[in-house]
């Protein structure tokens, strides 16, 4: 029998219900990507008597889904937000600027940034993003997770560091977390281009 979108996300609400009940826990995150149904699973997960606190979405410059309606869900239910992979995988940082480094994510053959993602627009666009954050004295890392973080229900963002090195670096976007009217229109003009 064929189950209404409705009666999965119910069926799959109160799966996880059970696990969380199991370990004593009535609190849910949840890292989905659609804003109405995000909305309809915080509802289903209330009326169940279960709390939903935080989403986890993908979320950089090069990922901007969130802004077609799941940040103002969240605002609007008073849910935090933790986005995920700000870096685009490390595209926007200079890591990519000279080619495919062969200890990169891009050369890996598994994993989520495939070699055929690192484009030359994508490229042309790091250039100029990170000639935008020079302006700012902030690196282009810096620039992208400050970027992420302007948003006032942002909660915190997962850099997915490997090194020491990234963390210190990423920790100076804390610095400059305001953008001027200026800086967020280059920004759109590069990134709509």
């Amino acid at each position: 029998m064929m189950r209404t979108l409705h009666d999965r996300m119910i069926l799959v609400c109160a799966i996880t219900i059970k696990v969380i009940h199991f370990r004593q826990r009535r609190l849910v995150g949840s890292a989905g990507e659609y804003a109405l149904g995000k909305w309809r699973a915080v509802q289903i997960l209330r009326n169940l008597g279960t709390a939903c606190l935080i989403q986890q979405p993908k979320y950089s410059m090069f990922n901007r889904w969130i802004e077609g309606g799941l940040l103002k869900v969240l605002e609007e239910e008073g849910l935090g937000c933790i986005a995920f992979s700000p870096l685009a995988q490390g595209i926007l940082t200079d890591r990519y600027l000279s080619g495919i480094p062969d200890d990169s994510r891009a050369a890996k053959p598994h994993g989520f940034l495939q070699r055929e993602e690192v484009t030359r627009e994508k490229l042309d666009k790091v250039r100029k993003l990170s000639e935008i954050a020079k302006a700012r004295s902030q690196s282009l890392a810096q620039m992208a997770v400050a970027w992420v973080l302007r948003h006032p229900g942002m909660t915190s963002a997962l850099i997915g560091a490997s090194r020491v090195v990234q963390i210190e670096e990423l920790v100076g976007a804390l610095g400059s977390l305001h953008f001027t009217g200026s800086e967020l229109k280059a920004l759109e003009e590069v990134l709509s281009a």
